[in-house]
């Protein structure tokens, strides 16, 4: 199915009918925020491993540290590779008490083959975000999870937007077992370098290094091709294990004793990230990493070697035992930055809009594209379809009278993506945008 939005020229008459058939409940405001947060989950599944999981109890710890945390975005690692997992956690943890805007990303059950019983997934705010294409990067070990969402934001009305690539990945844990987390990080950089672009690419995982010296960490931020590396919003490169220096950013264990499957030790290693691209950290592409908002929820900074309730005054009772309960992981978060679209720059050349009347997409349909034109007058006009990239993927011509004017263009097969309808006549152009779902 093909969903129209559209956007006019730089001048835009009162009188051009706007209408947007993107269906969203909100829009992101001017400079507003999305807040995200990764967590591994810990075996969000039944009769895993040794550990035999009340899902009702992780239910109910799940669901007040969302209410604390407030986040926009959610990945996770060790959900269930059924879908009836990711399903509960969207039912009994997020579209609750009269809340109905969460949505899941696409679930792969392949990865690391029939031996591993988890996989990656993304949760996402469906009023501030909408998906776009998602896929998965096989790998022997763990697949990662690629999630290519658009913000919500103001800017749609216009027919522009904000993109967010969101990567979730569970690297291979285990002192002995850097070799396998470097072999899967060179999968993931491999693939993105295929790409070849910058954009705002945003790394959540578990990746279980214990310094940022260790090679997997290395190919993630310091990867030959500069578009596609990573940084950390922190800035807080070293040896992570067991160090009172970075006590603050120890994500595991939140148990000092084994049991239940718990991990023991108490907090002592970094294993937990929120990595962003260039273009977050410095804002160049709309999106930005908020400073100072980047931590690991509950962790005061006092925990080495420590339970997360070992004296924990820094977040109320009830919160602690839920992180206390629900992983032997903390969740990390962080805070975007999202600004105002500057959609001038769909707009070169003289605005057609001034010399018609308005300009309307409708009958949204496979491979065809209906939209009526009211003209001043008789005249013939030039219709392209292009790219977002300025490919050209369809022309044709069109013969309007004075009045409404009503046309049906039979599309070549396009593949998901946004694409610009542009009209041309003498001189002068408007455009309107499409995204092909």
């Amino acid at each position: 199915m093909i969903i129209f939005a559209f956007f006019y020229g730089m001048i835009i008459r009162r009188n051009v009918m706007v209408i947007l058939l993107v269906c969203v409940c909100t829009y992101v405001q001017a400079s507003d925020t999305l807040r995200i947060m990764h967590y591994n989950l810990m075996q969000y599944a039944v009769n895993v491993s040794s550990c035999i999981t009340d899902l009702s109890h992780k239910d109910q710890c799940l669901r007040t540290i969302i209410k604390h945390v407030h986040p926009d975005i959610i990945t996770v690692n060790e959900v269930g590779k059924e879908l009836k997992y990711t399903k509960r956690i969207l039912d009994s943890c997020l579209n609750i008490e009269g809340i109905s805007c969460w949505a899941h990303g696409k679930l792969t059950s392949e990865s690391g083959g029939n031996a591993n019983k988890f996989s990656n997934m993304i949760f996402y705010n469906k009023e501030k975000l909408t998906m776009y294409t998602s896929y998965h990067v096989p790998n022997a070990v763990r697949d990662f999870n690629i999630y290519k969402l658009y913000v919500n934001n103001a800017g749609l009305r216009q027919g522009d937007t904000v993109f967010l690539v969101v990567i979730v990945g569970h690297l291979k844990a285990g002192v002995a077992d850097s070799l396998k987390r470097e072999s899967q990080v060179e999968v993931l950089m491999k693939n993105l370098g295929k790409i070849g672009k910058a954009d705002n690419y945003i790394f959540c995982g578990d990746i279980n290094v214990y310094s940022s010296y260790e090679r997997a960490y290395q190919l993630l931020v310091n990867y030959p091709k500069s578009a596609i590396r990573f940084y950390d919003p922190i800035e807080k490169a070293g040896y992570w294990h067991d160090n009172p220096q970075f006590s603050t950013t120890h994500t595991q264990s939140t148990h000092d004793v084994y049991g239940d499957c718990y991990s023991a030790g108490g907090l002592d290693d970094r294993f937990d990230f929120i990595l962003v691209s260039e273009s977050i950290m410095k804002g160049t592409r709309q999106i930005k990493a908020l400073p100072r908002t980047y931590r690991a929820v509950g962790q005061d900074g006092m925990r080495l070697n420590k339970s997360i309730i070992d004296n924990n005054t820094s977040l109320p009772a009830k919160m602690l035992n839920a992180l206390s309960i629900m992983s032997d992981h903390l969740p990390v978060m962080m805070d975007l930055k999202i600004e105002e679209v500057n959609t001038s720059r769909w707009h070169a050349g003289n605005d057609l809009s001034r010399e018609m009347k308005s300009v309307e997409v409708k009958k949204p349909m496979d491979n065809q594209l209906t939209f009526s034109l009211n003209d001043r007058q008789s005249r013939e006009y030039k219709v392209e379809i292009t790219s977002i990239f300025g490919q050209v993927v369809f022309v044709s011509q069109v013969q309007t009278t004075a009045g409404e004017n009503e046309f049906t263009l039979n599309l070549p097969k396009l593949l998901p993506g946004i694409y610009c309808l542009k009209l041309t006549c003498e001189g002068a152009h408007t455009i309107r945008k499409i995204i092909k779902r």
